[in-house]
């Protein structure tokens, strides 16, 4: 119980530091440092300036640093969640993990889907309307990604901190 406590400490504690980075209005949620790469990747979405290679170039290189982030972060809590989960005999947590685990492959298929959009962009000559549609479900796609994001941060702090809290309890 003790390793799985300190792992779950760790996850916790990584939330903390990343909290520390943003202003007192966003420390509610957990895993901020991604939703600031994705504020600022959705800032810079003008659908007029996806005609520069630049922004585009520099869109895909937001949403990698993303994704090796997510798939760093997730992959921890993919190891210890599940432990956590088994050893607490508690359904609900069960449940909750599994949900929270879905979320990640959503999440991840989601950034791949914006990947998969840059390089349509990126890919060749459209005509305006054509261009103007691809770069709008692209902002889209990264908007809602945000959306989901956000409410999966503020669930995954509030399972931690009480799965944190039963554990020690015991």
């Amino acid at each position: 119980m003790t390793n799985t406590t300190e792992q779950l400490d760790t996850i916790i504690n990584e939330h903390r530091v990343k909290l520390e980075k943003i202003n007192e209005t966003e420390k509610a949620a957990n895993d901020i440092e991604i939703i600031i790469w994705m504020n600022s990747a959705v800032s810079r979405l003008d659908v007029d300036e996806l005609h520069d290679s630049k922004t585009l170039l520099q869109l895909e290189t937001d949403v990698k640093d993303i994704i090796s982030w997510a798939t760093t972060h997730f992959s921890q809590e993919e190891h210890v969640l599940p432990k956590v989960g088994k050893e607490s005999g508690d359904l609900e947590i069960q449940q909750s993990i599994k949900l929270l685990l879905f979320q990640h492959t959503e999440i991840k298929a989601r950034f791949s889907q914006t990947l998969d959009q840059i390089q349509e962009l990126k890919s060749g000559n459209f005509a305006p309307h054509r261009w103007n549609y691809l770069a709008e479900a692209m902002r889209l796609n990264l908007v809602h990604t945000l959306a989901i994001l956000k409410l999966h941060a503020k669930y995954e702090d509030q399972l931690s901190r009480k799965i944190r809290k039963m554990l020690v309890a015991e």
